[in-house]
């Protein structure tokens, strides 16, 4: 199967789309060779495997049958497209019905969208979320909106691209986010030990704040035991004052007869 090479061309699809079909209305088959000429100079960049040129070819002349279109006798829905497409195909319009109901576009012309579809498709499915590069799945991005533009209802795969592209932008981001992990790890580990030594620093002063607060408390109540003490003592010192004033400074038998 040919491998998708989701490039951008350099105009954006719709408009290419919508000059070709003008430019085949206008000008018919004699205009085929230089509008291809030309769409080939504007898009010279390699793109999807099914190219714009190859489309303008198929699409300025009804006997000229490119892409698509003899690849297999087999239609579904009114739609040709390529036989290893048409699994696909079949089950995009089992599960979401005719996605291109609202599309004025041909048959044919309807046929090419589609097939880009399931190449997208085909690619999703046959590599991983490693493998696939992050600018192959924006440009998928880029080429749904173009037929998104062209009212095919491909939301749903514009959705899960989307979640794609930002599931493979964590996945390039995993090795700066591993590091920033480690690196985190390495700051609780040191904030743990020394939260360790905090907590031993702690009770070590704890036990300190305890003792010493023993020591406080057995000093207070030798205080007050002393106050308690003085108290008594200058009681017993004041009485024995009072007992002996009178004696010292008089006779003892002042006043006894």
């Amino acid at each position: 199967m040919t491998q998708i090479n989701f490039e951008v061309a350099s105009i954006p699809f719709e408009r290419v789309l919508s000059n070709d079909i003008q430019a085949s209305n206008d000008f018919g088959g004699t205009s085929k060779e230089k509008h291809s000429k030309s769409i080939s100079a504007r898009s010279s960049c390699p793109s999807f495997s099914f190219n714009l040129t190859d489309m303008v070819n198929m699409w300025n002349g009804e006997d000229d049958v490119v892409g698509c279109a003899e690849q297999s006798d087999e239609t579904i829905g009114g739609y040709k497209l390529k036989p290893e497409y048409m699994p696909i195909l079949r089950a995009i319009l089992s599960k979401y019905g005719d996605i291109c109901r609202n599309c004025t576009l041909t048959m044919k012309h309807l046929s090419v969208l589609l097939e880009m579809i399931c190449e997208i498709i085909s690619e999703l499915r046959e590599k991983d979320l490693v493998k696939i590069k992050e600018d192959d799945l924006k440009n998928m991005i880029d080429l749904v909106n173009d037929i998104k533009n062209m009212e095919v209802d491909i939301e749903w795969l514009h959705q899960r691209l989307v979640k794609l592209l930002e599931a493979r932008q964590v996945v390039d981001q995993s090795a700066a986010m591993k590091e920033g992990k480690e690196i985190n790890k390495k700051f609780i580990e040191i904030a743990e030990r020394r939260l360790e030594e905090c907590e031993k620093k702690k009770k070590e002063l704890g036990a300190q704040l305890r003792s010493l607060c023993d020591k406080e408390t057995e000093t207070k109540e030798r205080l007050a035991r002393a106050l308690d003490e003085s108290t008594k003592i200058k009681e017993a010192i004041k009485q024995a004052k009072d007992k002996v004033r009178c004696f010292l400074r008089h006779s003892m038998a002042d006043g006894l007869i």
